[in-house]
């Protein structure tokens, strides 16, 4: 499979995500942070702490930042609101066995992150 297929299917999880967000009566609104970084960004993030890995899958377009406003309230990315996001997270991870929500990493809170981990290694396909 290749990495635009991956892309693709990432795609079509996130607008399902997207429609399922904008029908929640709990969420006021939200907005769409990155989808692609350039490696540069990822490593000055990854030395401030604020990333776990130097390469991620936002390198490959197959995760984004979406933030939440509740109650008129952005919801900042802390341990404390997880319960707040916990119904989109499980939403988007029911989607696809590869999906994944940054709200269960159990060493870093990334209430945030929506990603996708890759099916297999695309570097021998064509694009």
């Amino acid at each position: 499979m290749t990495l635009s297929d991956q892309q693709y299917l990432f795609a079509k999880d996130f607008i399902y995500l997207g429609i399922y967000i904008r029908d929640d009566e709990e969420i006021d609104k939200f907005s769409i942070g990155e989808v692609w970084r350039p490696l540069g960004w990822q490593k000055i993030l990854y030395e401030q702490g604020k990333s776990q890995v130097l390469k991620g899958d936002h390198q490959d377009k197959m995760a984004c930042d979406i933030y939440f406003w509740i109650n008129g309230k952005f919801v900042k990315n802390e341990w404390e609101n997880k319960p707040l996001l916990l119904e989109i997270g499980e939403y988007w991870e029911g989607l696809s066995q590869y999906n994944y929500w940054g709200g269960n990493f159990e060493s870093f809170c990334d209430l945030n992150h929506f990603g996708r981990r890759k099916i297999i290694n695309y570097l021998n396909n064509s694009d």
